[in-house]
């Protein structure tokens, strides 16, 4: 038995287009009886149909990730590397014999949070990102693979990632009570971190789009697709309490 109290997590997702003519970024959330798993990924530019690479990523990833849990796995490196080479395998398998642009490619970061420990795993190829925001300070979880328009590692590039997914980074800790992690495509880049650390400071009731909206008010012409998931983390019971004190005021 854990001695780590149970968390309530409360996950709030938003996304904007930007500039771009379409939205190439994609994001999935499963919720199981133990685990709640989330994904982000991004088409690379100058790649052929990011919107298909990136959607196939967090699909093929997260669904073999949680069919792996459902039989009995724990979200350790292992499943969680060979969901980012099943995914990057089905990426290779896409036809594709476009003359002008390079193959399909995508980014991807996914995390995996077991409700009853408040443990979390995150796994990453290429530049989306992994914040955890803890008593005032950001920690990136997941240094980005690249910077500007250069990514070094991608799902569906030729960069030998299987059969040991020697490009996936992973990261692990536990969360606690009051705890912030925020996983978002590198649109997200645009707003400056002391913004992003003020928005969340005021516990906004939808933190991810108000973080999108911010970004939507810098007005950059060449705004990139920006997704963001915000998982906010409460102790059970502290959250029934603020619940119940809810409800009992509306009842009022």
């Amino acid at each position: 038995m854990s001695s780590r109290p149970p968390l309530r997590l409360s996950v709030a997702s938003a996304e904007i287009v930007g500039s771009r003519e379409r939205q190439e970024d994609a994001q999935l959330r499963f919720e199981l009886a133990e685990f709640t798993l989330l994904a982000i990924a991004d088409g690379l530019g100058g790649h052929a149909d990011g919107h298909v690479a990136s959607e196939i990523a967090v699909q093929t990833a997260l669904r073999f990730l949680r069919d792996q849990l459902e039989e009995g796995q724990t979200p350790t490196k292992r499943p969680m590397v060979k969901a980012f080479v099943h995914a990057h395998r089905q990426l290779e398998r896409l036809d594709y014999r476009g003359p002008r642009l390079r193959p399909p490619a995508s980014t991807l970061i996914c995390a995996a949070l077991t409700h009853s420990t408040g443990h979390l795993k995150i796994a990453a190829c290429g530049d989306s990102l992994a914040w955890l925001i803890r008593d005032g300070d950001l920690t990136d979880l997941a240094p980005p693979q690249g910077s500007g328009s250069w990514v070094a590692y991608a799902l569906g590039l030729d960069i030998g990632l299987h059969p040991i997914g020697s490009a996936v980074q992973t990261n692990s800790l536990f969360l606690k009570p009051g705890d912030r992690l925020v996983l978002a495509s590198d649109g997200l880049l645009t707003l400056p971190r002391e913004d992003l650390m003020d928005i969340l400071a005021t516990d906004p009731d939808d933190p991810a789009l108000q973080l999108v909206k911010a970004i939507e008010a810098i007005g950059d012409p060449f705004q990139d697709n920006a997704t963001a998931i915000v998982v906010s983390c409460q102790a059970s019971g502290q959250a029934w309490q603020s619940e119940n004190n809810a409800r009992m005021a509306a009842a009022q």
